[in-house]
């Protein structure tokens, strides 16, 4: 969400590392409080944070561990440096407010992720590594890479050092036509069995006997195979739990020889979806995120300009730009 009006104009704008030493050298810990946090703005929000490091670095951070760790997402450095990372778990309109205010740049949320106008320029903003849940805590998937780094140049603007190499990808028409061509025996099924029941939808029950075997496989013993907990081992396709695990077995099903493996490919591209047309709209959808390599082509952009990959959902996220 967005900042108040008295907590975005609390905040001080440091244009300079100077400005940042300055301003947290004058600003008093809050009294009482046992850590020492001295807040950016609002002293009722100690939480967000103003610390110099051990290296002489001024960061700003939203935390209330002593320690930043790796929340914080401004930095300035001895060398002038300005240091910005996205939010690592998600991006709030309320992060680019407070880089707005205090370091002058101007931020916007599309597609995801941050990112940074300047002097004639575009970039996103880098992102750290995000965390996954594993066993009983989080683990990030892999390193942090690189933080986004700005100097003012020689009119005084922000300028980024490293921006990011942006890579965009597109349909390559040759490499969908060869993947259809290899899975064609199994649309045309899906595509006649929708034509003949387009007027006896199939319903949850059917859907729950052709996967008897799969979904018990998931479930404790003896519980009742309920609609939602259906839906979160086989999601439709679309939905944010649809990853890759299941377009890797949904597309087995559609290619396979077998016509109740076909079958059962219909009943899951037909969940909660009701038209021939958008049917195979959401198959073309799974072979294009199981054959990513061979359906997608790469663009790479100029450094500096904006653009926006339209497939991203389709790549694994590790190769994601």
């Amino acid at each position: 969400m967005a900042l108040g009006y008295s907590t975005y104009y609390a905040m001080p704008r440091l244009d300079s590392y100077e400005a940042a030493a300055k301003h947290e050298a004058s600003v008093k810990p809050i009294r009482g409080d046992d850590e020492g946090r001295k807040p950016l703005g609002r002293r009722d929000q100690k939480w967000r944070r103003i610390k110099r490091e051990a290296d002489g670095s001024i960061i700003i951070f939203e935390d209330w561990r002593s320690d930043a760790g790796d929340s914080w997402f401004i930095r300035y450095t001895p060398t002038n440096e300005l240091h910005i990372y996205d939010v690592c778990y998600w991006n709030k309109a309320s992060h680019n407010e407070i880089i707005n205010r205090v370091t002058g740049l101007t931020l916007f949320t599309e597609s995801g992720r941050m990112w940074a106008q300047y002097d004639g320029c575009t970039v996103p903003i880098s992102s750290r590594a995000k965390p996954r849940w594993v066993g009983s805590k989080y683990v990030k998937d892999g390193k942090d890479p690189e933080p986004s780094i700005f100097v003012r140049n020689e009119r005084g603007n922000w300028t980024c050092l490293n921006p990011e190499r942006t890579i965009t990808h597109q349909v390559d028409r040759k490499g969908a036509k060869a993947v259809r061509k290899r899975y064609a025996a199994g649309l045309d099924y899906i595509k006649v069995l929708a034509s003949l029941r387009k007027d006896d939808t199939p319903k949850h029950e059917e859907l729950v006997d052709a996967f008897s075997d799969t979904l018990l496989s998931h479930l404790p013993k003896d519980e009742l195979v309920y609609y939602y907990r259906t839906r979160q081992i086989m999601p439709p396709v679309g939905h944010h739990l649809f990853i890759h695990t299941h377009a890797a077995y949904l597309a087995g099903l559609i290619g396979s020889d077998d016509p109740r493996d076909q079958y059962k490919a219909f009943l899951w591209l037909m969940r909660e979806e009701y038209e021939t047309k958008t049917l195979l709209r959401r198959a073309d959808a799974v072979l294009m995120m199981h054959h990513h390599d061979e359906w997608l082509k790469q663009v790479e952009h100029e450094p500096g300009s904006k653009a926006i990959d339209r497939y991203k959902w389709a790549l694994p996220q590790t190769q994601t730009a």
